[in-house]
């Protein structure tokens, strides 16, 4: 047995161990077999032992099975077998088990006649058994701690690896990075980078600390020490400060950084991390940044003061121009006069509007361009574009412009007109400039129609402007849109521009809603489209009769060598119920007339053939009346073409041509003298009636000082004048004037010194209205700053005059509605308090109690804090004050989920970034009785 404990301590190998026991137990019994079953899931299996005792019982013995040795098992009690006629082996079987639990079965057989197995041995085995049970509890804590240390060294080389790495990312970071001691204040593990930014060896920093690495005062004006400990405490705090500092490398120069702060956990020690980045090249690029800014601020400036000179300078000198184009309006005027006189006002408003988009340039550049909306007659606009183009471009070029519409195209159009046509004109331009003779066509269809809710359809719609000029080549397209771009050196000598005006073009259509493309062939001309979106407004549906039947039946010869123009004329005389005879020539309507006979002629002065003074005579011997077509700026008088009943100048307009034909196909022979027309007049001759005023212009142009008096008397006003600021002083000393019309720029004072002036007198004092050219921004904001009422832009016009003068009635001022409160954001104190409860109950179930009640708490300091700053912001009219603390409570009082402290909050903080805290006593009173109810209910909490 004494060997046997020796071999315990010996051996680890469980089965070799049993084995060795079990052979000395066959000794012992004198060469009886012996056997060991150990416990396994599934039952009992011998891991060592006589092969005639494991024949005769089985190697493995399962659960369910009988048999001595799993009733043994069971049972607990040891077992004699004696020899039988099916067994010739007797058999003693004893349990093998500690204290604790039961091991397995010890089984020793004997040959009968040798060594009978009697009772004897049943109390012999049981220091044998005792040993299988030491031997299979030794071998089972062998392989857990054979596991755990393998486990153990497994962790160990993980922890080396995962050192290795840290430390091999510590000293090759791109960042200084420290660990700071928060106890001591200095450096205990800087890294390579650390020494190479502070110039200091590893064993120098570990006797500095971040304070003393540092000049003594910050930027800031902060002491370095103490910036530096109070960064440190946040750090320890939790927190993750990330800030600016200027550091003092060994050297003494000074090096801007970024320091980023983090917590690392210690045992008994209070460590600080620090990642501290060199930014000295991005102060730099910052510095050059901000120097590039205000030099581009500066040039802006510049160019926004050359912009405003230029509009001055411009705008003067067109003031008097439209004022005096708009009292010769108001005159009795011949049709041809007043057609005269429209063309010369339509394009002075439209250099004013070339003004101001050169004034919007810098917009379009910034993509700050904003869109308004108008309606407008789509044909009416169209033609009033046209008309501007022929009056301004097309001089005595030998051209038609037709338009044609399609019928499905409504009738009238919400979009922004001032962009529109400002397309138009540069398309329509573009084209006259580079077509020498021929046809300019513009066409106007459906693409597509939406509909939006209950709203008016929004159309897609196709404009093309098409001619027969000189073409670009295909080589050049891809620069037809870019910004200064020409196509060629030769295209720019000889038609001149400067390659802006597409560019514009196709972002205003973009703007728009839709895009702008073009095709062309040289020599054979180019068409340009662009599409944009736009909505209709409804209008009533206009029945259009054929004018009493006088056309029904009649006859028309159309000659005009212009294939779109005669397109166009014969879908005017068809939908006026004229039958239509066209003709590309005068030859060819002189052999027409032979076969048909006509009841009137529409002759275009442009045809390409010499019969045309024949076929006028021919006509006029056949007492054919003849409307001619002709160029406005060639007229027929004294060119042979003087024989004529009827003139429609070009571009064509529908009402014009029916006019003409009513006119000829008439009663009577004779044809009807001019017609003096009165348009309707913008002037209210009643206005100083029903507005009596006193008023003082100020304004050192002699030109518009006179154009101001007559617009004024034609409103029944007698004004005053001044030409400059020190004599409208004077005479406002003298007078007590009811408004001044105030000239900004005048020599000797201008109006805006003079207007402080005013303002800082005590006497009575008048509305100022300012008068000025320059039409920028901050001109208005000027003229507001110094004291003025109300702003007029150069060139005045008429509407804005009067539109100014009946602003100066004196409001009466009716008292605001007291604010009222919006019922939904009111809640009862059982809902509060519900609220309340299930946020709480919400924390409890994710964090648990004391983290919930830890955080409810703190909510309830900020919040009396917050609450206290709000009634401190709102009593002094502090908006910002009320935004933020707004704001900070809305987003802790939606982190319990106290939903109507967060509506409150909410409302708060949108009136207050409006401008507005007219509703914020009214808010912040239901919002202080809401929170005293949440107060009460968790305050009872533990802190």
């Amino acid at each position: 047995m004494h060997d046997i404990r020796r071999g315990l301590g010996e051996q680890v190998d469980l089965p070799a161990l049993v084995g060795s026991i079990l052979w000395h137990a066959e000794q012992f019994f004198d060469g009886g077999g012996a056997a060991f079953y150990l416990s396994q899931p599934e039952g009992l299996r011998a891991i060592a032992g006589a092969s005639s005792v494991i024949r005769v019982l089985g190697e493995h013995i399962e659960n369910d099975r009988g048999g001595p040795v799993m009733e043994v098992w069971n049972s607990g009690q040891a077992m004699l077998v004696p020899p039988d006629h099916d067994s010739s082996i007797g058999l003693a079987l004893t349990p093998v088990e500690t204290h604790e639990r039961r091991l397995g079965v010890m089984v020793v057989g004997g040959l009968t006649g040798l060594s009978a197995v009697d009772a004897m041995t049943l109390a012999e085995m049981t220091p044998f058994a005792g040993l299988l049970a030491i031997s299979v509890v030794n071998a089972g804590l062998y392989i857990t701690a054979r596991q755990e240390l393998a486990e153990r060294r497994k962790a160990e080389a993980a922890l080396r690896e995962s050192e290795e790495r840290f430390r091999t990312l510590f000293e090759y970071a791109p960042d200084a990075i420290l660990v700071v001691d928060a106890d001591t204040g200095l450096f205990v593990d800087p890294n390579a980078n650390a020494t190479r930014l502070y110039g200091l060896s590893r064993e120098e920093l570990l006797h500095v600390g971040p304070g003393t690495m540092s000049p003594p005062v910050q930027p800031d004006g902060r002491d370095s020490l103490e910036g530096a400990r109070e960064h440190v405490l946040a750090a320890m705090k939790g927190e993750a400060p990330v800030f600016e500092w200027v550091h003092r490398n060994g050297a003494g120069q000074d090096i801007p950084c970024e320091v980023r702060l983090v917590r690392m956990p210690a045992s008994g020690r209070n460590l600080v991390r620090a990642s501290v980045t060199d930014i000295t090249e991005r102060k730099r690029a910052q510095q050059a940044l901000a120097a590039a800014k205000e030099a581009a601020e500066a040039a802006n400036a510049a160019k926004g003061t050359f912009l405003a000179n230029m509009s001055h300078e411009i705008r003067t000198p067109m003031n008097a121009i439209i004022g005096m184009t708009g009292l010769l309006l108001d005159t009795p005027l011949s049709s041809e006069q007043r057609d005269f006189v429209d063309t010369l006002r339509s394009s002075c408003e439209s250099l004013l509007t070339i003004i101001n988009d050169i004034l919007d340039f810098s917009k379009i550049e910034a993509n700050k361009l904003e869109l308004e909306s108008d309606a407008f007659n789509l044909q009416e606009f169209i033609e009033g574009v046209v008309d501007l183009v022929a009056a301004s471009k097309l001089g005595d070029k030998p051209l038609n412009i037709a338009v044609s519409i399609a019928p499905d195209v409504p009738r009238r159009l919400v979009t922004d007109s001032t962009r529109l046509r400002q397309i138009l004109l540069n398309l329509l331009s573009n084209a006259v400039k580079f077509t020498a003779q021929g046809d300019i066509s513009l066409d106007v269809s459906v693409r597509g129609v939406r509909r939006t809710g209950e709203g008016p359809p929004r159309y897609g719609l196709l404009f093309a402007v098409e001619d027969t000029g000189i073409g670009i080549r295909a080589d050049r397209m891809d620069r037809l849109f870019q910004s200064f771009s020409q196509l060629d050196s030769s295209t720019t000598r000889r038609f001149g521009g400067t390659g802006l005006g597409l560019a514009i073009s196709k972002r205003l259509a973009e703007m728009l809603g839709g895009t702008m493309w073009a095709v062309s062939e040289v020599d054979r001309g180019s068409t340009f489209y662009f599409t944009i979106d736009a909505a209709s407004e409804p209008t009533p549906q206009v029945i259009v009769a054929d004018h009493d039947g006088r056309f029904r039946g009649k006859q028309l010869l159309l000659v005009d060598a212009s294939a779109p123009q005669r397109r166009l004329l014969a879908g005017h005389a068809h939908a006026w119920g004229l039958q239509t005879l066209a003709f590309a020539s005068a030859a060819e309507a002189l052999a027409g007339l032979r076969e048909v006979a006509v009841d009137v002629a529409v002759v275009d002065t442009l045809l390409p053939d010499e019969r045309h003074k024949e076929l006028l005579a021919a006509l006029r011997n056949a007492h054919v009346p003849v409307v001619l077509l002709t160029p406005m700026a060639r007229r027929p008088f004294g060119t042979g073409l003087e024989e004529h009943d009827a003139l429609v100048t070009k571009p064509i307009k529908g009402g014009s041509l029916l006019a003409a034909l009513t006119s000829v196909l008439g009663e009577g022979d004779a044809q009807p003298s001019p017609r003096v027309e009165l348009g309707a007049s913008e002037f209210d001759p009643t206005l100083a009636e029903r507005l009596p005023l006193r008023i003082l212009v100020a304004e050192d142009n002699a030109t518009n000082q006179k154009l101001m008096l007559l617009m004024l008397e034609r409103f029944g006003y007698r004004a005053d004048c001044a030409f400059h600021g020190i004599e409208a002083l004077d005479a406002i000393s003298r007078h007590a004037y009811d408004i001044v019309l105030m000239d900004v720029q005048m020599p000797e004072m201008d109006g805006l010194e003079a207007t402080r002036l005013i303002r800082r007198s005590g006497g009575p004092q008048p509305r100022i209205i300012a008068m000025t050219a320059n039409a920028m921004d901050s001109d208005r904001e000027a003229c507001l700053a110094a004291g003025m009422d109300d702003y007029v832009s150069k060139p005045i016009q008429i509407r804005e005059l009067r539109a100014a003068l009946e602003r100066s009635r004196r409001p009466i001022e009716v008292p605001p509605p007291a604010p009222q409160l919006d019922p939904s954001l009111v809640a009862t104190p059982g809902e509060l308090e519900r609220e309340a409860t299930a946020g709480y109950r919400q924390l409890r179930d994710l964090l648990g109690a004391v983290t919930a009640d830890e955080i409810a708490a703190l909510f309830l300091r900020e919040a009396d804090e917050l609450m206290e700053r709000l009634r401190l912001a709102i009593a002094s009219g502090d908006l910002d004050g009320v935004r933020e603390a707004a704001h900070s409570l809305k987003g802790s009082s939606g982190g319990l989920r106290l939903m109507s402290l967060h509506a409150l909050a909410a409302a708060l903080e949108a009136k207050s970034r409006a401008g507005d805290l007219l509703h914020a006593p009214v808010l912040f009173g239901e919002l202080e009785r809401q929170y005293g109810v949440v107060h009460d209910h968790l305050a009872g909490r533990p802190a």
